[in-house]
């Protein structure tokens, strides 16, 4: 079976950690598989103990460092496809992801839904201090903002937050105005997939699953399971 994207006029593909788990980056499950640094990365301990929130997201920083390098053999997905169907329609990309691989390579309209966590920013709502592609780890210090004295904070959306509005706004505009949504990657852990997927599929599009695994509970019109990038590849054309 092979899905010919320019048969569709708006695509919306929404990206997990699968996405980019061939360049080198763990998975969310690897990296923070024990019940501490679950509960580290929440709003609640930013607010007591910074120290801990750093120790555990600082981990993705090395890693993004090591393959930033590595980054065009994502293009297959972006490059190769992506300049030539966006010629035939719009298409935007929804990533789950906070390991800033897709910004690396020329693509689509991209929305990060959870932040980028090469990013810092002040903890502070009121200050506007922030660091772009900031690779310092920060692990074992909680750093303080040089405008206001506050804790600085990696710039993602940690347990207990919200999703800053106009992400959340953009994001569901994407869904209710594709006619093609490409799921690829994700575990629906927090129930992204299917709050988008329902979104997506009550405005009548596709839906097309690429994934490790099924997602529980989620009934997508196409479904092909293995590695997302011979997925693509096998199933995913012009």
């Amino acid at each position: 079976m092979t899905i010919h994207l320019s048969q569709f006029k708006k695509i919306t593909f929404l990206t997990g950690a699968g996405a980019s788990a061939h360049l080198g980056i763990p998975t969310f499950e690897e990296i923070y598989s024990d019940k501490e640094a679950m509960e580290s990365m929440s709003v609640d301990v930013l607010k007591t103990n910074p120290e801990k929130v750093w120790k555990v997201l600082g981990k993705i920083r090395p890693y993004i460092n090591a393959i930033e390098g590595k980054c065009h053999e994502f293009g297959w997905f972006y490059n190769t496809l992506g300049l030539d169907i966006r010629s035939k329609g719009s298409w935007a990309t929804i990533t789950t992801n906070i390991d800033g691989v897709k910004p690396f390579v020329t693509g689509p309209r991209l929305i990060q839904l959870h932040g980028d966590g090469r990013d810092t920013k002040c903890s502070n709502p009121s200050c506007d201090y922030k660091v772009k592609y900031d690779m310092n780890t920060y692990e074992g210090d909680a750093p303080r903002c040089p405008k206001c004295g506050s804790y600085l904070r990696p710039d993602v959306v940690l347990f207990g937050e919200a999703l800053p509005y106009t992400t959340e706004r953009e994001a569901k505009d994407a869904m209710y105005d594709c006619d093609l949504l490409v799921v690829i990657g994700c575990s629906n852990r927090v129930g992204t997939v299917s709050k988008y997927f329902r979104s997506a599929k009550y405005e009548g599009a596709k839906t097309v699953l690429i994934n490790k695994e099924p997602i529980p509970g989620i009934q997508f019109d196409h479904e092909f399971i293995g590695d997302a990038f011979d997925m693509i590849n096998e199933h995913l054309t012009i």
